[in-house]
């Protein structure tokens, strides 16, 4: 693990590679993170402390270590969400083709996202679970003995996305799991994990990473200006942040959307908002996702503007796009802004409910229209 990444840690992930550097770890366990944040650069030190023999935490240099490394120890075994046709042998499990694009997409991408596994799979229109098959497979290679090392270690991407009937074949072995058995969990929704797993396994929940304006600047040669408010729209999350600076139309699509959303409500035009509505309800549910999310960052941007903030913001990267920040800010009261970062919430939840995205989506429009109704 690189010097960079290893910046990124916080306190509380650096607490957890102590605790497996002491051999002092739970049966079973889950790391509580957001998509895109810094768990998945733990893995590596983590599982090697437990398989390294060594005194004091992975010497780097042993067998063990290098194949934990390159994520081929035998005594690993992954399992992470997939097409279900991927796993068709309950001896087996996922398949060998898959193992291996699994350990190449994770080498390329240490802070991965699940819409960027799906599409290396070339599976972006189907649903990628954790099915039966494979939870069959996993308890069979726990009653295994180590082949190589004292300990087994398995590690287990996205846990909400086992369905019951593989969460229920895996309780026991989750519940008591053997001496020399290690189960490592990375959930980015915790609430979606089945409560009987969840209950379990001991949770670590890790704080966001630290210094990713300065990891940025360093990995990528970019302005500070630039790095500060990638971070900003990332939360922190490495992995979100890498994905806005090398694809900048997932930018520029939910800021134009926004911008237009503003102007039509700024001028009470209905019409228009009705044809915005109709617009974005034919994105898909990521595609509306992101665009809550960026637009909440902006509307705080705005909100910081409008009252004297004098460092960069995400605007002045999209020139072609016709708005002027300062400008809108200026004629934006504080309870409108209030009012539309408080609609955006209520929006988000409940596209996320499956409810009409048309009717969600117009419904917000109106009510910021209303909202600069008030103050004209």
């Amino acid at each position: 693990m690189s010097t960079l990444t290893a910046n990124l840690w916080s306190d509380t992930a650096k607490e957890w590679l102590t605790v497996g550097a002491g051999h002092q770890v739970a049966g079973t366990q889950m790391v509580i993170d957001k998509e895109g944040g810094v768990s998945w650069s733990l893995m590596v030190p983590f599982i090697q402390n437990l398989l390294c023999e060594a005194d004091g935490g992975a010497c780097g240099t042993c067998s063990h270590c290098q194949q934990v490394a390159k994520l081929t120890h035998p005594d690993l075994r992954l399992t992470f969400p997939h097409i279900t046709e991927q796993s068709k042998q309950e001896d087996v499990g996922i398949d060998a083709n898959t193992q291996q694009l699994f350990r190449e997409f994770i080498k390329e991408n240490p802070f991965p996202l699940l819409h960027n596994w799906q599409h290396a799979l070339g599976a972006e229109k189907k649903s990628l679970l954790i099915p039966s098959t494979e939870a069959t497979a996993l308890s069979k290679w726990l009653n295994i003995k180590p082949l190589m090392a004292k300990k087994k270690v398995v590690l287990m991407w996205l846990p909400e996305r086992m369905n019951d009937s593989a969460a229920n074949k895996l309780l026991k072995a989750f519940e008591e799991p053997a001496a020399h058995v290690k189960i490592i969990m990375i959930s980015h929704d915790e609430e979606s994990v089945l409560g009987t797993i969840r209950s379990r396994s001991l949770p670590t929940y890790l704080d966001p990473a630290i210094g990713l304006p300065e990891y940025l600047q360093g990995a990528y040669q970019i302005e500070s200006s630039q790095s500060q408010v990638v971070t900003e729209l990332a939360q922190s999350r490495p992995g979100l942040a890498l994905e806005y600076l090398t694809h900048r139309e997932l930018l520029a699509q939910p800021i134009g959307a926004f911008v237009s959303l503003m102007r039509h409500a700024f001028k009470r035009d209905a019409v228009a908002l009705l044809a915005w509505s109709n617009d974005l309800s034919s994105w898909t549910r990521e595609e509306l996702g992101n665009f809550f999310h960026i637009s909440g960052t902006m509307l705080s941007q705005l909100n910081r503007i409008k009252h004297g903030y004098a460092g960069h913001h995400m605007f002045e990267w999209f020139p072609e796009i016709n708005f002027k920040p300062k400008g809108f800010a200026g004629v934006v009261d504080d309870d409108t802004l209030r009012l539309a970062l408080q609609e955006l919430g209520r929006a988000q939840k409940d596209v996320r409910r499956n409810l009409n995205a048309r009717i969600v989506l117009y419904d917000f429009a109106l009510s910021l229209l209303k909202a600069f109704a008030k103050r004209t």
